[in-house]
């Protein structure tokens, strides 16, 4: 049963499911329960998780819930609250204020510690935090997207499979499906859901049983063949039994030429028949034969009846079984590729978190996560999947103590496409029975609208298609109509519609219709502003503008017939897409400038970069540089001068320069879309910034730009295009990203377009599709099965439920009026409208679709109809506004905050970036004498020496890194770090020597250490108060672990935050040891890095703050994590190799520097970093 939300009753407790239908005010109901749980249950900012799936919508819920409680403070403070139903009941009835006033103001102090976070990042988050349990790499770099990955496999697996096969096979696959590429796009859905289920299971088993009788047909038929061939081409070509109208001879002749060419065939791919081969079968020989005749006989037309009907049940398990074995194959295979490089999908986050919750020590995990957040909400929960539910559920379900509240719509889960599963939801909801509540008052909307909604969704008993998902109607707010829609003095119906009738009683074609709608639109939406302007058409008290109105499309090929309609008319209208930036012309364009920005000396990559429109030279413009040697020098002293800046300064100060000295943003800004444009091109510099700080040199930031526009990806949050208003522009935009906004006028030109599922005329599926199971609602892909019309018919059925829901978010998006077009279109019937206009089905006729669209005005006139234009409106005269000015920044920037490092406190250089594996400050040492011998001592130094060797290691699984798996991996990383591959056994033998070196006189190797028990290249931040060098040098000269000499440190005053690296962390015995990689070269002999050697190259590069840096940093994060976690107890202690001088029979000896810091020198760093004054 589901009941009204009453939020002061609402319980806090178990886990509760809150359906909240468009407008109805989730987000404040969000920030409302998050009140009550502060307030009521005393919990703490940190400890309640709030989970939704896009940034976006993280930042809005952390200022809503700010909000809310600053204005619940606020209540409080002035002793007015009263019971209101909202937040005065909320606050009325506390029966504490001063612990509510304190709790209220603890809360708002530290809600830059909300734990509001998307799904992907709570889920990395809890990976990490949790990385000894669950196996997870700290440093492992996030993947957007895989498509590029499953292209690559898909190619490969092509390769391996067809190059090298016999010919007609090959011939086969090329005619099945054209290119590696054709096959990726028709398996594409399968392979970007690893967990569907692959129909038929047993594809291969299937293939494997039916092809020993193909085989034998196939002997048999060429046997036969030989027999009776002539009497049987004689028989089908001349006898007068058969009707020539079927058997005509050139029809005959063909089908004879193409069973001779498969008899003639070493091995047919399975189950290709020959073409026409119903000729030869005697069911059509007796169909074909004239009345009172006998049709030929022959054995051969028997044998050819059982080839007929094994064929098509062969090949399509054949087709299955290899769509199966490449869905393998490519799954596999990227999973290695990640796996190999250290690569995380978003999924995969999500995927770790779900089997560490379901294996041995999930428990555990859950128990910590239970404790650290005895609240969740998860917001926009329709968008989950069973993987999401199942860890949610692994967490909090079944705890009453605890509370999960699952906070969404069903009727706007929309996102199918990105692996959302509407079915997860329905499951949700069965599970938590009588906790399910609906939000019953829409904000958002006119109550005439609301009506409207209302009527249309309550027409037939299941509007949805699953009765599961039920239309609760919902009512309007007591503002409702505030500010309404007012046209020439009267307030219209909250629907409009233009009919379309039928042209001698046949429907339009989609073109037609489209070209008729657009029109309609850009017309009334002309008439709109001219009477706007005349103030005729009032939103309120004020003129109806351009921003106001919204055309909802689904894609960018409608937008792109309605855009045409608007210019014609001189309307200017904006699209608004979740498209790829990368798929944008600026992206392209741009790539060109910087390939000429790294390569200012290629004439090729300059002119094409010139020849882009950010830059503007046309033809005639290139063709005088060649003759103008002033003007072409001048171009390269621009590029040149970018490069240098690029270099010395970054990215960003290069791209931002090269906007105005080339002038780039004044050329754009003056095109008619250009301010669309700008933004897209400064979206792309910060994407391009970013992924510059992540990278090191121009080549390896352009291969990172090649790969995004060669694959752009539209899912991933962080390229989709900015969705930028503009209150002079007619805002066009897809419904999928039209959800979560709102417009006054909302324009759904052509809700009659759909693509409904079928097979085709033969019975078959065009590509695998996906569909879910009927019994446990399991995700399957259908590759091929013998059910698959039935597969077919789910897969149609969820389409028109996914179309009915796109359909409720785009009418949901108005406040005042809808305007839509409905009548005799090609495909209308297979539409959502038409199940909701015509329950009973759409009729023919026009008078009977104009009795259904008026039954809406049953109640209440909710529907105009409006007739097609047929004649020009003149164009909306050009705007006005005020004049705009840059608002005054009077804020404080604390210019002394910043991020500092070991080497920033060593170097006096707070602004130097701190990388992993920086090794004496990255500066080259001098290069080594020539030797004759390659071995460890001779290996080239300096910072790539190093950058290679702490890969290597990172790389390395140190049991099992000997061997072929060294060897390979050895020389995988000399080419890609440009050395040359001589190297190869003087490298294995230094990493065999380090692994094998015992680290102290107990014996512990690193050889001993796996992967489960270790983590490589630990990153970390952590807060740094004001840092005087006075106190430290103070502090490790009284109780460092060094004798000092020299000079002490010397930085200017720090606070902030402290980064920084650690090579390596694991686990040994119950401790936890730090260990820092050094390629340093100190000699050429053993004996070289003896213990008093090791100390002075530790004191040289003063080693010994960087490493009390690092235990700082462990000890924190363990005191987090650890219960009664003890320094003395768990901490094991500080390992500085030099690798170099590594040998097992010295042991410890050489090579190895050692340290375990004292706890007092530990706690007393801990407090000076955290700012106590007092540290003695």
């Amino acid at each position: 049963m589901t009941r009204e939300l009453n939020m002061p009753a609402f319980p806090l407790h178990g886990v509760q499911l809150i359906e909240a239908s468009a407008g109805t005010g989730k987000t404040y109901t969000i920030a409302n329960l998050y009140l009550r749980l502060v307030l009521e249950r005393g919990l703490t900012v940190p400890e309640i998780l709030v989970v939704t799936f896009t940034k976006a919508a993280t930042e809005e819920l952390r200022g809503r819930i700010r909000q809310r409680l600053i204005e619940a403070r606020a209540l409080l403070a002035s002793g007015q609250a009263r019971d209101d139903g909202d937040l005065g009941t909320l606050v009325h009835r506390l029966t504490e204020p001063d612990v509510a006033r304190q709790r209220l103001d603890e809360a708002i102090v530290r809600m830059d510690e909300a734990a509001v976070y998307t799904i992907h990042g709570f889920a990395q988050r809890m990976l990490t935090e949790h990385a000894f349990e669950s196996g997870a790499p700290f440093e492992a770099e996030l993947l957007g997207d895989e498509q590029a990955l499953r292209r690559a496999a898909t190619e490969d697996f092509w390769r391996r499979r067809f190059y090298g096969a016999p010919q007609d096979e090959v011939a086969w696959a090329a005619q099945e499906w054209g290119t590696p590429e054709d096959l990726y796009e028709r398996m594409s859905d399968v392979l970007g859901r690893d967990a569907a289920r692959l129909l038929p299971s047993d594809a291969g088993e299937r293939a494997a049983a039916l092809l020993p009788r193909w085989q034998r047909l196939h002997a048999e038929l060429r046997a036969a063949w030989v027999r009776e061939g002539e009497a049987v081409s004689e028989a089908l070509l001349t006898s007068p039994a058969l009707k020539r109208n079927i058997y005509t001879a050139g029809g005959v002749e063909a089908a004879l030429r193409a069973f001779a060419e498969w008899i003639a065939a070493s091995e047919p791919p399975p189950g290709v028949l020959p073409e026409r081969i119903q000729l030869f079968t005697p069911a059509k020989l007796g169909a074909a034969t004239k009345k009172g005749a006998e049709p030929p006989t022959a054995s051969l037309f028997g044998l050819c009846e059982e080839l007929a009907d094994l064929g098509p049940r062969l090949l399509r398990a054949y087709r299955a079984a290899l769509l199966a074995e490449a869905a393998g194959y490519v799954r596999k295979a990227v999973a290695e590729h990640k796996s190999a490089r250290r690569l995380l999908a978003y999924d995969d986050l999500l995927a770790r978190l779900d089997a560490v919750l379901a294996s041995a020590d999930g428990a555990e995990l859950a128990m910590r996560i239970r404790a650290r957040f005895p609240v969740a909400m998860i917001d926009e929960f329709q968008d989950t999947d069973p993987v999401q539910y199942r860890i949610f559920q692994a967490v909090y379900g079944g705890r009453d103590d605890l509370a999960l509240f699952l906070i969404g719509d069903p009727k706007q889960a929309i996102y199918g496409f990105r692996g959302a599963d509407i079915f997860a939801y329905l499951q949700a909801r069965r599970d938590v029975g009588d906790g399910a509540h609906t939000l019953p008052v829409n904000w958002r909307s006119g109550s005439a609208l609301v009506a409207a909604v209302n009527r249309l969704f309550s027409a037939s008993a299941h509007p949805f298609l699953f009765e599961q998902i039920e239309f609760h109607p919902v009512r309007p707010s007591q503002q409702a109509d505030a500010k309404p829609l007012r046209l020439d003095g009267a307030t219209p119906a909250p629907l409009a519609c233009w009919r379309l009738p039928a042209v001698d009683g046949k429907p339009l074609t989609t073109g037609a219709a489209q070209a008729q709608v657009a029109l309609a639109c850009a017309h009334e939406i002309a008439g709109l502003l001219a009477r706007a302007r005349s103030g005729a058409a009032l939103i309120g008290a004020e003129p109806l503008r351009a921003g106001d109105i919204a055309i909802l499309v689904r894609n960018r090929n409608e937008a792109a017939v309605v855009r045409e309609a608007l210019d014609a008319l001189g309307i200017a209208s904006v699209f608004l897409s979740r498209d790829s930036i990368f798929s944008t012309p600026e992206a392209e364009a741009l790539r060109r400038v910087l390939r000429a920005v790294a390569e200012p000396g290629n004439a090729r990559a300059l002119r094409a970069a010139l020849a882009t429109d950010l830059l503007g030279a046309d033809a005639a413009e290139l063709a005088a540089l060649e003759q103008d040697e002033n003007a072409w020098e001048r171009w390269l002293t621009c590029f040149q001068r970018a490069r240098q800046r690029w270099r010395e300064h970054g990215f960003m100060a290069m791209f931002t320069q090269l906007l105005t000295q080339a002038a780039i943003a004044h050329r754009l800004l003056a095109a008619r879309d250009g301010e669309r444009r700008m933004t897209n091109l400064l979206q792309l510099g910060e994407l391009l910034a970013v992924a510059a700080a992540e990278r090191s040199g121009f080549e390896a930031l352009l291969r990172w730009l090649d790969a995004r526009i060669d694959a752009p990806d539209g899912e991933d949050e962080a390229q989709q295009l900015r969705l930028d208003s503009d209150e002079s522009l007619v805002q066009i935009v897809t419904v999928h990203a039209s959800k979560g906004l709102e417009y006054p006028l909302v324009f759904l030109p052509f809700p009659w377009i759909c693509k409904p599922f079928a097979l085709d005329k033969s019975g078959e599926a065009r590509a695998p599709f996906l569909f879910h199971a009927a019994d446990d609602f399991a995700l399957c892909a259908d590759l091929g099965s013998d059910a698959v019309a039935e597969h077919a018919a789910q897969a149609e059925r969820e389409r028109l439920a996914e179309d009915l829901r796109l359909l409720y978010v785009a009418l949901t998006r108005a406040r005042q009026r809808v305007y839509f077009s409905w009548g005799a279109v090609k495909r209308a019937p297979d539409s959502a409208l038409a199940r909701l206009l015509h329950p009973q089905g759409m009729p023919t006729d026009d008078a009977a679709l104009r009795t259904d669209l008026l039954a809406l005005n049953a109640d209440a006139p909710l529907l105009e109809l409006l007739k097609l234009p047929d004649g020009p409106t003149a164009a909306p005269p050009p705007q006005t506004g005020a004049a705009l000015h840059a608002r005054r920044f009077d804020g404080r920037i604390d210019a002394g905050w910043r991020v500092t490092s070991y080497s920033g406190l060593v170097a006096d250089y707070d602004a130097r970036v701190e990388l992993p594996d920086y090794d004496a400050f990255g500066a080259a040492e001098p290069a080594a004498a020539l030797r004759a011998q390659r071995d460890a001592f001779a290996f080239p130094r300096g910072a790539q020496a190093g950058l290679f060797l702490h890969a290597l290691l990172e790389k390395l699984d140190f049991p099992g890194a000997q061997g072929e798996a060294l060897s390979d991996r050895v020389t995988e990383e000399l080419a890609r770090h440009g050395f040359d591959s001589g190297w190869r056994p003087a490298i294995e033998a230094l990493v065999t020597r380090v692994l094998d070196t015992p680290l102290d006189e107990a014996g512990l190797c690193l050889r001993n250490i796996t992967r489960a028990d270790r983590v490589d290249e630990l990153a970390f931040y952590y807060p740094l108060a004001a840092l005087d060098c006075a106190a430290l040098n103070a502090l490790l000269a009284r109780s460092g672990p060094l004798e000092l000499t020299g000079e002490a440190l010397s930085f200017r005053p720090q606070h902030g935050m402290m980064k920084g690296f650690i090579d390596l962390v694991f686990r040994h015995g119950g401790r936890y040891y730090l260990a820092d990689y050094k390629s340093n070269h100190l000699g050429d002999r053993p004996e070289d890095y003896a213990p008093a050697l090791l100390d002075a190259a530790m004191r040289e590069h003063r080693y010994d703050l960087q490493y009390l840096i690092y235990c700082v940093a462990l000890h924190r994060h363990l005191r987090a994590r650890l219960p009664d976690y003890d320094y003395a107890r768990d901490f094991g202690g500080v390992f500085y190799l030099f690798l170099r001088g590594m040998r097992p029979a010295d042991g410890p000896r050489l090579g190895v520097y050692r340290d375990r810091p004292e706890p007092a020198l530990i706690a007393a760093l801990d407090r000076l970093f955290a700012g106590a004054e007092d540290v003695a």
